[in-house]
Order: structure tokens, then C-alpha cells, then sequence
């Protein structure tokens, strides 16, 4: 569980990391078009005093530095509504509007000479391009402004997102819009997740990971891990989203990996245990039989000692147990072999005894009948 906690955590960090780096990454670009568009409307560049060949031709020198996702820079007359000069030839001398140009606003709105806005995205109506401006006020002809057009469809190809099969998005947290979107047909529409997620809408000041349950046109599945990260310098949010078995499938796998390896331990326990116990079980029952062949008296029982463990020096005991009553039981039997003998023997001068009694009551019956033999002569003489 701990585990799978950890691998968890790691699962939104690369969710939540990825969304950082592309929020950094986006505010860097945001931050350089804004210095490009301070610089050319600052005092030192001199706009105003160049005729339109000159400006046309440092606007050009400006474009050919910037990334090939700057596709114009205009020199717009804001209290006119008309690109005065361009790099496109195609725009210069267009009339422009708030209504099909966000950034043809009127010139009161700037704080100053060099204050720069990022307008919001829109579609050229004519082109079907989607487009971004970003305006600078020019300095000493404040109804003039600089405007940087950037190719939000060639930007978004740059995002990357964090999950394989996830989506990231660059949201506008003012209208909830779509500004840069790994899948073009959703710019400028509003955002699928505005409604579960309704921070999109204020100012947020840190990242986070939410878990939401949505039903989305990108992703089957409704549960989804979603990961928002405010982007400086303009209120705008990365948003990076994927359904919750894709970010925790890695979780998934360590449980099941962990799971497999539990279950390989414990049986491999079981086994160990079960060869242990058996080896264990016969070597008693092979003790066992020792034992009762010693007890039964059968001393010439073969005993096993090739075991080099405590059932090896059982073994060896046994051996000596063996040994040891052999040997009293011989010395018990030579013993009784000699009694034995000696018995005889005591039997064999018990008979000589008798014998030899027998015979000197005889002798004295003798003797008594030849004492009165004699006694009779004697009396006679």
C-alpha cells in the first residue's frame, strides 16, 4: 500500500512537472514576443521618424529573428483601424476592428508609450487562420502600435503532453477559451472541463491535480487526473488531462509486480517449508527405525551417517548406542559362558565327591566286616 501510495504521487508529479514545464516554456515565448513588441515601439527605434519603406524594412529585420511561428508584424493606425505598415503585403492598408481583430483597439487603452498587452486569440475570417496579437503602444505616436501576429496552430504543435494519451491544453482563465491545444479543432472553444474544474475562471496562484469525473469527446473514459498550472505574466493555465488508468497505469503494474512477487515468496515459503518438513519427517521416521531395531535387539541394523546436520549426529549417537550395547552384551556373554563353565565344573567335583564318598563308605563297610572277622579270630585266639 505504501508502495503504491509513492508510485501514485510519482504519477501525478510527472503529470503535474510536465504541465510546469510547458507553462514556463509558453510564458518564455509570451515574455520574448512582449520584448520584441516593447522594443520596436520604444523611443530608440525611431518608427516615428522613418518613412514607410523603413519601417517596412525594420519590421522585416525584426521578423526574420523571431520564430517561424511569428508570422507578421504589423504597424497599425489604432485611431484609423488600418495596418499602416506590414511585413505581409497582403494586410498592409487592411482596415481592422475589435470585432475581427482584438488587438485593433483603441489607443486609450495602453497605460503608456511601450506598454505591451496580449490580446485574446481569434479567427481570420477570410483565411480561417487562428491567430494571437500581441500590441505595444509606440512611443511619440501613441495611436500607433506594433502588433506581433502569432500562429497559434503552429505553436501548439510545440506542446507536448506529460501522458501518453493525454491531452494538454493553454486556457484562458478569462473566457475559458481554448489558446494553444495539442488538438487544433478545439482552439478557441471553451475548454470541455470549465465546468467541472470552475477555478479556470479565477486567479490561481499555484499548481495543482485534480481528480475529475467528466464525459469528454477525447477520452472514453470518465475518470479523469487533471493538472493546472498558471502561467506567469498572463492569465493564462496549462491544463494537462488523461484518464486515470493511463496515469496510474504504472501504479497498476508495480501492484501487480509487487502482488506476483509476494505471491512467489509465499509460495516459495510453502515449498521450502514443505521440503523442509518432509526431509525433516523422514529423517525422524529413518531415527525412528533405528531406535526400534536397537530396542528389538537387532544390533547389526546398518545406520546412515553420510548427513553432515543434527540428524547426522543422531546418527552417529545411534552408532555409538549400537556400539556400546554390542559390546556390554558380548562382555554379558562371556561372563555367563565362564559361569557356565564354572557350573560345570562345580557339577563335575560335586559327582567326584559323591563318588568318592560312596566309595569310602564302602571301604569302611569293608574294613567294619573284616574288624569284626577279626575281632571274632581274635576272641577265638
Amino acid at each position: 500500500t505504501g508502495v503504491q501510495a509513492s508510485v501514485q504521487d510519482d504519477a501525478e508529479d510527472t503529470l503535474l512537472n510536465g504541465a510546469e514545464r510547458e507553462a514556463a516554456a509558453v510564458s518564455e515565448f509570451v515574455t520574448d514576443r512582449e520584448s520584441t513588441a516593447s522594443r520596436l515601439s520604444s523611443r530608440d527605434r525611431g518608427l516615428v521618424s522613418l518613412d514607410p519603406a523603413g519601417i517596412r524594412a525594420e519590421l522585416t529585420e525584426s521578423l526574420d529573428r523571431e520564430p517561424d511561428v511569428v508570422t507578421a508584424i504589423h504597424y497599425v493606425n489604432l485611431a484609423e483601424g488600418r495596418i499602416a505598415v506590414s511585413t505581409d503585403p497582403e494586410a498592409e492598408g487592411q482596415s481592422v476592428s475589435e470585432d475581427t481583430r482584438p488587438w485593433a483597439v483603441d489607443p486609450s487603452i495602453f497605460g503608456g508609450p511601450g506598454d505591451v498587452r496580449v490580446f485574446a486569440p481569434y479567427e481570420d475570417r477570410v483565411t480561417l487562420d487562428k491567430r494571437l496579437g500581441i500590441a505595444s503602444a509606440v512611443a511619440g505616436q501613441e495611436e500607433y502600435a506594433v502588433v506581433i501576429i502569432v500562429d497559434i496552430e503552429a505553436r501548439s504543435e510545440l506542446l507536448v503532453s506529460p501522458v501518453e494519451g493525454g491531452s494538454i491544453n493553454v486556457i484562458s482563465r478569462e473566457t475559458g477559451s481554448v489558446v494553444l491545444a495539442d488538438n487544433p479543432d478545439t482552439l478557441l472553444r471553451t475548454h470541455s472541463l470549465t465546468r467541472e474544474l470552475s477555478f479556470f475562471s479565477t486567479t490561481i496562484s499555484e499548481s495543482r491535480v485534480d481528480d475529475v469525473t467528466a464525459e469528454t469527446r477525447r477520452f472514453d473514459e470518465e475518470n479523469l487526473v487533471v493538472a493546472t498550472v498558471p502561467i506567469d505574466g498572463v492569465r493564462w493555465s496549462v491544463v494537462t488531462a488523461a484518464p486515470r488508468g493511463t496515469v496510474y497505469s504504472t501504479v497498476q503494474d508495480v501492484s501487480r509486480s509487487l502482488l506476483l512477487l509476494i505471491g512467489v515468496a509465499v509460495a516459495g515459503l510453502i515449498g521450502l517449508g514443505l521440503v523442509i518438513t518432509r526431509d525433516v519427517n523422514n529423517s525422524l521416521d529413518e531415527m525412528q527405525e533405528y531406535a526400534e531395531e536397537i530396542e528389538s535387539g537387532n544390533l547389526d541394523v546398518e545406520i546412515d551417517r553420510s548427513r553432515i546436520d543434527e540428524f547426522g549426529d543422531l546418527a552417529d549417537l545411534f552408532v555409538r548406542i549400537r556400539d556400546t550395547l554390542d559390546d556390554q552384551l558380548t562382555e554379558v556373554q562371556q561372563r555367563a559362558q565362564e559361569a557356565e563353565r564354572a557350573k560345570d565344573d562345580a557339577e563335575t567335583a560335586q559327582a567326584e565327591a559323591r563318588a568318592a564318598r560312596e566309595e569310602a563308605e564302602r571301604l569302611s563297610d569293608h574294613l567294619e566286616r573284616k574288624a569284626e572277622q577279626y575281632l571274632d579270630g581274635i576272641e577265638r585266639a
